[in-house]
């Protein structure tokens, strides 16, 4: 699960022993964000709301303690779809980042799948962050977290090594998740289930990375290699080693990340360069 994938180095324990302030954000569900669950931490004490043209409609769900957490399962309007907030944990970051949520969430329907979030709360209900589920999928490499008093949760790309001639294949690792991640809250596709390594699709269905590859000499034919993601890890990510051609040459490559095999469901492809090198090039 996305907690699972948290490094020591990126989240902290607080050290501090004061009570905390109550805190909020709110879950969207739906390509449309019509179904809007706001979420109260207080304490221990955690309540999920639901919200309606901007009133509160009820049911409530309410916990007095987070370890007494139970499924909370909300409703789609469309009476096709459901989405049940499986898990939740708490993160709390150094210093003066406040307070955090990690967040599973199943969407059951016509299409099922798996997502996590982390989400930074605010103690402000006016500037509560908003986490969107269910909408606005895109895929690319691997994401990462770091938290840094300025900058508050940052989320980054991580560097893609280089591809090197001749050199073991490279793992190239891609996650699908939301279109347009913010610095208080990221949320992937969960690619595997609680064990870590079993994928949580069915085994045609793999995202791909379609490669560019310069050419050996001048002048020559780009070199197109297309590879399946088949290898899932660590939660979110989709995984395959990707071999330089010998008809490749130094230069950059292109690789476009797509989901063509998931069907119903939209996800933006994705196009990054990397760069071919000659070992000797490696930094040791």
């Amino acid at each position: 699960m996305l907690h699972a994938l948290v490094t020591a180095s990126a989240l902290m324990l607080a050290t501090t022993t004061a009570a905390p302030e109550p805190s909020y954000c709110w879950l969207t569900f739906g390509p449309e964000a019509k179904v809007r669950v706001f979420v109260r931490y207080d304490g221990e004490a955690i309540s999920f709301e639901r919200h309606d043209k901007g009133k509160a409609t009820g049911p409530v769900e309410r916990f007095a303690q987070l370890k007494d957490f139970k499924p909370v399962t909300i409703a789609d309007p469309d009476g096709k779809t459901s989405y049940v907030i499986q898990a939740v944990f708490n993160i709390d970051y150094v210093e003066d980042l406040g307070r955090g949520l990690a967040v599973d969430v199943e969407v059951r329907g016509p299409i099922g799948y798996w997502q996590g979030a982390h989400i930074r709360l605010n103690e402000q209900t006016d500037k509560a962050t908003t986490v969107a589920f269910h909408s606005g999928l895109t895929i690319g490499h691997c994401e990462s977290a770091k938290a840094t008093p300025d900058l508050k949760l940052e989320w980054k790309s991580h560097n893609i090594p280089p591809l090197v001639i001749g050199d073991k294949p490279a793992k190239l690792n891609t996650q699908v998740h939301n279109r347009h991640p913010s610095a208080d809250c990221h949320v992937v596709v969960e690619s595997t289930d609680d064990t870590g390594v079993k994928s949580r699709f069915p085994k045609d269905v793999r995202p791909v990375a379609e490669v560019e590859f310069p050419p050996a000499k001048p002048g020559g034919a780009v070199v197109r290699r297309r590879y399946v993601l088949d290898q899932v890890c660590c939660g979110s990510n989709f995984y395959a080693p990707i071999p330089v051609p010998k008809e490749a040459g130094v230069g950059m490559a292109k690789v476009t990340f797509s989901f063509p095999d998931w069907q119903g469901v939209s996800v933006a492809p994705c196009t990054v360069e990397i760069p071919v090198v000659e070992p000797q090039s490696v930094p040791k």
